[in-house]
């Protein structure tokens, strides 16, 4: 299987994903990569696409390189497989296969180096960065397309939800050809934030000697979610 065949995310999903604490296209993003990668070891470890594909990245990312050891319950033979001809390429790359091989690179210039890094540089961005940014775009244009009709349930499932992390809202509003949609986005990330920092505010002064006997309550971890609001979520 592919990444063009995966099915993606839905309608429903979207509104499944507001009910759930943070930023609801970062948590479908995870889910989304999650399902991918899960779905490379089991389906097409031997698929020449996904292989190619690998090859000209030099495989995925690193933190999508490290995510294969979480997505799967024995990811190793599937890890193994796929990236044995992403390693090999490597190898011939650095002329070290054979004496032969290195015989060669040695006789050219110093000049042979820049090709060899050249040629070590991924040609291609990871495959499940590809993928996330595609499923993600067309999360965002579900999500713009339901406000823009005025959809009640996506409106009140958003409203309730912790809304779009920075990041998100600003790839929302970059794409959104509505300007009902993104002048309920502005709103709701206004109204967010705004609840925000005032817990920031009550942290801050809670930390203050004078106020630490009053006990922390929902600021407590305000310092984490504003983290996961600018930056995304981990």
């Amino acid at each position: 299987m592919t990444q063009n065949t995966l099915t993606p995310f839905s309608f429903f999903d979207l509104l499944d994903a507001c009910a759930q604490p943070g930023c609801l296209v970062c948590r479908l993003a995870s889910e989304i990569v999650h399902n991918y990668l899960d779905a490379n070891l089991y389906e097409s470890v031997n698929d020449p696409d996904t292989q190619a594909a690998l090859r000209r990245s030099k495989g995925y990312c690193h933190t999508h390189s490290w995510l294969l050891t979480k997505t799967s319950a024995s990811p190793a033979l599937g890890v193994a497989i796929l990236y044995r001809q992403a390693a090999q390429e490597v190898l011939e790359t650095l002329g070290l296969q054979s004496p032969q091989a290195e015989v060669r690179i040695r006789r050219k210039s110093m000049g042979v180096f820049d090709d060899i890094l050249g040629r070590l540089k991924p040609q291609a961005q990871c495959p499940a960065c590809i993928h996330r940014d595609k499923m993600i775009e067309f999360v965002l244009k579900t999500m713009l397309e339901a406000l823009d009709r005025g959809d009640d349930r996506m409106q009140s499932a958003l409203a309730a939800s912790g809304g779009l992390c920075l990041p998100h809202l600003r790839h929302a509003l970059e794409i959104s050809k509505s300007q009902a949609a993104s002048e309920f986005l502005r709103r709701q990330a206004g109204g967010k934030l705004s609840a925000l920092i005032g817990e920031l505010n009550e942290f801050i002064r809670k930390n203050d000697y004078r106020f630490t006997g009053e006990g922390m309550g929902r600021e407590g971890d305000s310092w984490r979610r504003v983290l996961a609001w600018m930056a995304g979520e981990q």
